[in-house]
């Protein structure tokens, strides 16, 4: 009987990551290309079917049985419909139709999920949660997403838009938001967020090593911590007050679901306990015991690899069973 395997890919803003991955959540091949956002759908579109049949093509033998693709994008998806309704980062991504479009060019099923839904789904299938029934990651990065799974299911919502972690309202009438809110969390602990507090202290007269990496060009989160690392005052303040505010949305997701874990990936994830020693003392200090008790708080393990096996283990979750 041939081996059955899944193609996903990894939509971001500026690479796509396309792969075959077997039922125990192996990745057999693996391809990466720049994603070119800028220009437009169809060149995105059109790169996402070449790069996933590169892969499908290295598969074809007698071994192997391809039971459909799975797409992580980000932004708001219809997870029934495969229309990715609004995608940040994407020029002119507006409800465009990624699952039927690629369906009728690769000529297999395709399922389109959130690309932080994949990662905890791959997190849950066969990473830091694969003995858990529940969990919620934070994925830490240009901004803050998540993905939640209750019951052994990803929780889309009513309208496929749960899990929008990084609008938690984490100080009430706190800084501005780029989506119009204010106190969100992605206003503290998300690398847009960090870069913007730390230039609004440079501009106010506080010295800092930052000051030149934002001068040469963006800050980015490993920057930050590597000057906090460094004993900078301003770098180590905003890694503890992200650190912070992060445990409060920990809390609140503690309190709100009574998850068994809450994981955190992505680019600020590799400040290690910088980021997770203030996250853990305001659980320790602010959450009911029973459900801190409860749940684990870690770092996720699959790293940057989560949503592309977590794509393809949402394949296999659909359509497995009818394959």
């Amino acid at each position: 009987m041939p081996d059955r395997i899944a193609i996903s890919a990894d939509l971001g803003g500026s690479a796509i990551k396309a792969g075959a991955v077997d039922e125990n959540g192996k990745i057999l091949r693996e391809l990466r290309v720049e994603t070119r956002a800028s220009e437009g759908v169809d060149a995105v579109l059109w790169r996402i079917e070449t790069v996933v049949d590169s892969v499908r093509n290295n598969l074809r033998d007698s071994h192997h049985e391809i039971i459909g693709a799975g797409v992580g994008c980000p932004g708001l998806v219809n997870t029934q419909t495969g229309t990715v309704h609004f995608a940040p980062n994407l020029t002119g991504w507006q409800d465009v139709e990624l699952g039927p479009r690629l369906a009728e060019r690769l000529k297999m099923p395709v399922l389109v999920e959130n690309d932080a839904n994949a990662a905890a789904w791959g997190e849950f299938w066969i990473g830091s949660a694969k003995t858990a029934s529940s969990l919620v990651l934070f994925t830490l990065g240009t901004g803050i997403g998540g993905g939640i799974v209750l019951d052994g299911e990803i929780w889309h919502g009513s309208t496929d838009t749960a899990a929008e972690l990084g609008h938690m309202i984490v100080e009430a009438n706190g800084e501005p938001c780029a989506c119009g809110s204010r106190g969100c969390l992605e206003a503290y602990s998300s690398v847009t967020g960090i870069r913007r507090r730390a230039t609004e202290a440079i501009n106010a007269g506080e010295s800092s090593a930052l000051s030149t990496y934002l001068n040469n060009g963006e800050l980015s989160g490993e920057e930050v911590y590597t000057c906090a690392l460094s004993g900078d005052p301003l770098a180590a303040r905003l890694m503890r007050e992200a650190g912070y505010y992060l445990g409060v949305a920990t809390v609140t997701v503690m309190h709100m679901l009574n998850p068994e874990k809450i994981l955190f990936a992505g680019g600020l994830a590799a400040a290690t306990d910088m980021i997770m020693n203030p996250i853990r003392e305001v659980v320790q200090t602010r959450a009911l015991n029973v459900p801190r008790d409860k749940a684990s708080v870690d770092f996720a393990y699959l790293a940057d690899k989560a949503g592309l096996i977590g794509a393809a283990g949402c394949v296999f979750h659909r359509y497995a069973t009818s394959a």
